[in-house]
């Protein structure tokens, strides 16, 4: 299941989040070779790690964490305004409540081979659009490599550039926004074989304990 975790619930995940930061750690920094992100301590936290941030977190039945994305209001700081404003060259940094960045999505090296690791980033990505339409929002933005620049082409239609291919040391990246819609649910769902019962879940505890509620998604903070 990929649980939702907010202001709400985020003190009784704190042990996930804490593994979640090394996670994050061991792919960017130390598999990937972003360097501006190490840290003594081994977890990759950074600013937006705060009370705004939603994480969307695929956690096992004993409570291991498998992966996440953190999402994060435009309206609020966000990694595309405060530090890549400078690749946005083609339009306005999104500033709107009906908005969200999308940042940090990973799966865990732990999870498997190919098979498994694309079926968790596939039901995190399902559970994004859950998330987005239970929102109302209209579109992620998302600082992304050039690697996944098709995958969000695939989503559904109305991807919009907002910059030109830049380099930033460790690859390229684009600034761009993907749209929320029932097309992309489908599309998600049907390519990793998941129903239509979803796959977001919220929860006041993490398992093995967990009581999920899927009717709250929709009032999520």
């Amino acid at each position: 299941m990929i649980y939702l975790v907010d202001r709400r619930n985020r003190a009784a995940f704190e042990a996930q989040l804490e593994e979640m930061y090394r996670q994050r750690h061991q792919v960017y920094v130390e598999k990937r070779g972003w360097k501006a992100l190490a840290r003594p301590d081994k977890r990759e936290i950074d600013q937006f790690d705060n009370e705004d941030a939603v994480y969307l977190m695929k956690i096992n039945d004993d409570g291991v964490v498998e992966g996440a994305v953190r999402l994060i209001d435009t309206t609020k700081p966000h990694l595309m305004r405060n530090v890549f404003s400078h690749i946005v060259t083609l339009g306005p940094i999104p500033n709107d409540p009906r908005v969200y960045e999308m940042t940090r999505c990973y799966v865990s090296d732990a999870v498997g081979g190919k098979p498994e690791r694309a079926q968790a980033a596939g039901e995190i990505m399902a559970a994004m659009e859950e998330y987005g339409l239970a929102r109302g929002l209209t579109d992620y933005s998302v600082v992304s490599d050039l690697y996944f620049v098709p995958f969000m082409n695939v989503i559904g239609d109305g991807v919009k550039n907002l910059g030109v291919p830049y380099e930033y040391g460790e690859g390229k990246c684009i600034a761009m926004t993907f749209p929320v819609n029932e097309r992309g649910l489908r599309i998600c769902r049907r390519a990793r074989g998941l129903d239509d019962s979803g796959v977001l879940v919220f929860s006041d505890t993490p398992p093995p304990h967990a009581v999920v509620d899927k009717q709250r998604i929709a009032v999520a903070a």
